[in-house]
Protein backbone atom coordinates (compact mmCIF):
# COMPACT_ATOMS: atom_id res chain seq x y z
CA UNK A 1 0.00 0.00 0.00
CA UNK A 2 1.40 3.77 -0.95
CA UNK A 3 0.02 7.14 -1.23
CA UNK A 4 2.10 9.60 -3.09
CA UNK A 5 2.20 13.12 -3.22
CA UNK A 6 4.01 14.80 -5.70
CA UNK A 7 3.99 18.94 -5.75
CA UNK A 8 5.30 21.08 -8.49
CA UNK A 9 5.32 24.39 -10.35
CA UNK A 10 1.68 24.90 -12.25
CA UNK A 11 3.82 25.90 -15.60
CA UNK A 12 4.61 22.61 -16.15
CA UNK A 13 3.19 21.47 -19.12
CA UNK A 14 -0.36 19.53 -19.19
CA UNK A 15 1.07 16.35 -19.46
CA UNK A 16 3.55 16.74 -16.72
CA UNK A 17 1.22 15.00 -14.10
CA UNK A 18 0.02 12.13 -15.89
CA UNK A 19 4.06 11.56 -17.38
CA UNK A 20 5.60 11.89 -13.96
CA UNK A 21 2.36 9.65 -12.42
CA UNK A 22 3.04 6.88 -14.35
CA UNK A 23 7.44 6.66 -13.88
CA UNK A 24 6.69 6.72 -9.94
CA UNK A 25 4.07 4.11 -10.23
CA UNK A 26 6.33 1.93 -12.70
CA UNK A 27 9.52 2.29 -10.15
CA UNK A 28 7.64 1.80 -7.23
CA UNK A 29 6.18 -1.98 -8.64
CA UNK A 30 9.59 -2.65 -10.30
CA UNK A 31 12.09 -2.21 -7.28
CA UNK A 32 9.90 -1.80 -4.40
CA UNK A 33 7.11 -4.77 -5.18
CA UNK A 34 4.25 -2.03 -4.39
CA UNK A 35 1.03 -4.11 -5.85
CA UNK A 36 -0.34 -1.99 -8.62
CA UNK A 37 -3.86 -1.90 -7.27
CA UNK A 38 -2.49 -0.31 -4.12
CA UNK A 39 -0.36 2.48 -5.21
CA UNK A 40 -2.23 5.95 -5.09
CA UNK A 41 -1.02 8.87 -6.31
CA UNK A 42 -2.24 12.62 -6.38
CA UNK A 43 0.11 15.20 -8.25
CA UNK A 44 -0.60 19.13 -7.43
CA UNK A 45 0.27 22.10 -9.31
CA UNK A 46 1.00 25.39 -7.35
CA UNK A 47 1.48 28.93 -7.85
CA UNK A 48 4.98 30.01 -8.11
CA UNK A 49 4.58 31.96 -5.08
CA UNK A 50 4.05 28.52 -3.21
CA UNK A 51 7.25 27.31 -3.73
CA UNK A 52 9.89 27.59 -1.30
CA UNK A 53 13.30 26.30 -1.29
CA UNK A 54 15.76 27.81 0.59
CA UNK A 55 13.60 31.01 0.58
CA UNK A 56 15.81 33.93 -0.70
CA UNK A 57 18.37 31.81 -1.69
CA UNK A 58 16.98 29.91 -4.33
CA UNK A 59 16.38 31.62 -7.97
CA UNK A 60 12.97 31.56 -8.74
CA UNK A 61 13.93 29.78 -12.38
CA UNK A 62 14.77 27.13 -10.36
CA UNK A 63 11.73 27.09 -8.28
CA UNK A 64 9.58 26.56 -11.33
CA UNK A 65 11.39 23.35 -12.18
CA UNK A 66 11.89 21.48 -8.22
CA UNK A 67 9.43 18.34 -8.17
CA UNK A 68 8.65 17.00 -4.45
CA UNK A 69 7.78 13.42 -4.29
CA UNK A 70 6.52 12.32 -0.93
CA UNK A 71 5.68 8.49 -0.65
CA UNK A 72 4.02 6.88 2.49
CA UNK A 73 4.44 3.33 2.50
CA UNK A 74 4.50 0.18 4.70
CA UNK A 75 7.60 0.19 6.82
CA UNK A 76 10.43 -3.00 6.34
CA UNK A 77 12.41 -2.10 3.33
CA UNK A 78 16.42 -2.42 4.04
CA UNK A 79 18.22 0.75 3.46
CA UNK A 80 19.85 -0.93 0.46
CA UNK A 81 16.63 -1.61 -1.24
CA UNK A 82 15.52 2.35 -0.65
CA UNK A 83 18.67 3.66 -2.03
CA UNK A 84 18.41 1.22 -5.06
CA UNK A 85 14.44 2.37 -5.72
CA UNK A 86 15.79 6.33 -5.28
CA UNK A 87 18.43 5.60 -7.91
CA UNK A 88 15.90 4.10 -10.10
CA UNK A 89 13.31 6.71 -9.60
CA UNK A 90 15.48 10.08 -10.39
CA UNK A 91 17.04 8.71 -13.62
CA UNK A 92 13.93 7.50 -14.55
CA UNK A 93 12.45 10.98 -13.57
CA UNK A 94 15.11 12.55 -15.62
CA UNK A 95 14.44 10.28 -18.33
CA UNK A 96 10.75 12.14 -18.93
CA UNK A 97 12.73 15.16 -20.13
CA UNK A 98 11.09 17.86 -17.84
CA UNK A 99 12.99 17.21 -15.00
CA UNK A 100 17.26 17.73 -13.74
CA UNK A 101 18.10 15.13 -10.88
CA UNK A 102 19.08 18.56 -8.93
CA UNK A 103 15.54 19.47 -8.94
CA UNK A 104 14.14 16.08 -7.36
CA UNK A 105 13.39 15.95 -3.84
CA UNK A 106 12.15 12.61 -2.82
CA UNK A 107 10.95 11.65 0.74
CA UNK A 108 9.77 8.16 1.88
CA UNK A 109 7.45 8.10 4.90
CA UNK A 110 6.89 4.33 6.36
CA UNK A 111 4.46 3.84 8.76
CA UNK A 112 3.37 0.68 10.25
CA UNK A 113 0.21 -1.24 8.39
CA UNK A 114 -2.12 -0.79 11.36
CA UNK A 115 -1.70 3.05 10.68
CA UNK A 116 -3.94 2.54 7.57
CA UNK A 117 -7.58 2.75 7.16
CA UNK A 118 -9.78 3.09 3.93
CA UNK A 119 -13.58 3.91 4.46
CA UNK A 120 -14.97 1.62 7.31
CA UNK A 121 -12.39 -0.74 7.56
CA UNK A 122 -8.58 -0.95 9.13
CA UNK A 123 -5.89 -2.97 6.60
Amino acid sequence: MAIVRVDFSNNQPAEFASAVSGVINSAMQEVLGVPPLENYIVCQGYPKAAILHAPGACPPERLEKIVFVQITLNQGRSAELKAKFFGELNRKLVGTGYLQAENIFINLVEVARENWSFGNSNV
